[in-house]
């Protein structure tokens, strides 16, 4: 009977998680789930909800909620990782206080992440750490940001099997289509591709099994930028530099367009501190509050059509890319993922050391890596730094001091100026007093 624990499982998306492990199949039936949180009101509100799921129903499936780590762990198959150290209100505050310094940051690059990493390392290895105590034999998959910090954390201080997901690849299975102005749904196009999260790039396009790649190259030289979305423009840009689509759009023209992605950011605040839009952290918490309004209304066929929870379930045919790899691994089905791991000569062009983010067979053992010549060319010093740079920043945050920090910092290609990365590293460590190491404070 396989258990997951859901740790960090107080957010709605677990709801969606947990449908689509009840979907997945003979290997879903009787099992065990445990929502962990520290938040005691958001794991009752889950695992109640969870509970009056007619898909959990339906498969017999075992759901439970804790406060306690140790009890979520014991005897876990898998660990679905998903903590957020400091919540979205403490990364939303990080980032404004880059942008005061010009910097583009969220909860997978820039200043803001580097604090993501310095607050929630020390928290996952102790989680690595309690895994080793209680299973052992588990395989950690995490979806905490940013992704390959905390998988190189774990790879590299601890003994625990770890893999790392994020999903935003998939996107361009309709992002294509769309783009190009092709049939959609495209049920044929597949991929394959290599890099680091958010900075990856598709090396084979195939629809039906045949190159598609000649075809797109061609379609794209017609696009009139004029007529696209910005989003839309960096990415035609990007196309035209490197000749291949890069994996998730938006996120990754951080390293690409970062100072108009900075623009974009503070306009998005703007509208915030207007009054325009709601925050992030407002709408979750009034997410949470209507969502518990639903318990004890589960049971008929109308779960899901209810308001708060109606736009939680994941389109049939993209669902969580965590319980597709778990469900692989069970089945022993070999299904190919992008995958952050530890995959040492998978990729040519770029060292051993770190966390890529490619293409790999799902089997009963774990993740196979597929083997590539390498990301673009005009890319791969760049990646190659970004590696450099996520290894140095996860080793400060458990062993490094401030002056260690400083110099990390302008590891980071977007971040290379002293003048800026000193005052506004003494605004960040000064606000994250508290949830940060003491060493990293002191100069």
């Amino acid at each position: 009977m396989t258990k997951i624990a859901f740790i960090g499982g107080g957010s709605l998306r677990t709801l969606g998680v947990i449908r689509d492990w009840a979907l997945a199949g003979d290997v879903a039936r009787n099992s065990r789930l445990v929502v962990m949180d520290l938040d005691e009101r958001r794991v009752r509100i889950i695992s109640n909800l969870a509970r009056e799921m007619p898909e959990v129903r339906a498969a017999d499936i075992d759901v439970t909620g804790t406060t306690d780590l140790g009890e979520a762990l014991e005897g876990a198959d898998f660990v679905y990782n998903v903590i957020r150290v400091g919540g979205v209100h403490r990364m939303e505050y990080d980032k404004r206080i880059g942008l005061k310094y010009g910097l583009h940051g969220h909860d997978d690059f820039g200043p803001s992440a580097a604090l993501i990493v310095l607050r929630t390392v020390p928290v996952v290895l102790r989680i690595a750490e309690e895994m080793e105590k209680r299973c052992p034999d588990a395989w950690m998959v995490n979806f905490t940001n940013p992704v390959p910090f905390i998988v190189r954390a774990v790879n590299d201080y601890t003994n625990v099997k770890v893999m790392g997901y994020c999903g935003g690849d998939r996107h361009q299975l309709h992002g294509i289509p769309a783009f190009l102005g092709w049939d959609r749904p495209c049920p044929g196009l597949a991929y394959r591709g290599c890099g680091i999260d958010h900075f990856c790039w598709s090396t084979e396009l195939t629809l039906n099994g045949e190159d598609v790649y000649p075809r797109v190259r061609e379609e794209m030289a017609r696009v009139d930028p004029n007529e696209l979305s910005v989003y839309n423009r960096m990415g035609l840009e990007t196309f035209q530099l490197y000749g291949h689509w890069i994996s998730a759009w938006a996120h990754c023209f951080h390293w690409t367009h970062h100072d108009e992605m900075a623009g974009i950011t503070r306009d998005h605040y703007y509208k915030i501190d207007t009054g325009k839009v709601a925050s992030r952290n407002e709408s979750q918490e009034q997410a949470i509050d209507e969502a518990e309004k639903c318990l004890g209304r589960g049971n008929d066929n109308g779960f899901w059509e209810q308001p708060a929870l109606k736009d939680l379930p994941s389109n049939p045919a993209f669902p969580a890319v965590g319980i597709v790899a778990i469900s692989s691994m069970l089945r022993n089905a070999g299904e190919e993922i992008m995958v952050n791991m530890h995959a040492p000569a998978a990729i040519d062009n770029l060292q051993d050391e770190g966390i890529v983010l490619l293409t790999a067979r799902l089997n009963r053992t774990g993740p196979e890596p597929i083997h590539f010549a390498g990301v673009p060319d005009g890319v791969a010093p760049l990646t190659r730094q970004i590696l450099d740079y996520q290894g140095a920043l996860v080793r400060t945050a458990v062993e490094g001091n401030r002056n260690d920090l400083e110099v990390t910092l302008l590891m980071d290609p977007i971040m290379r100026d002293v003048g800026k990365v000193r005052p506004m590293l003494d605004e960040l460590l000064e606000a994250n007093r508290g949830q940060i190491r003491k060493e990293l404070l002191e100069v």
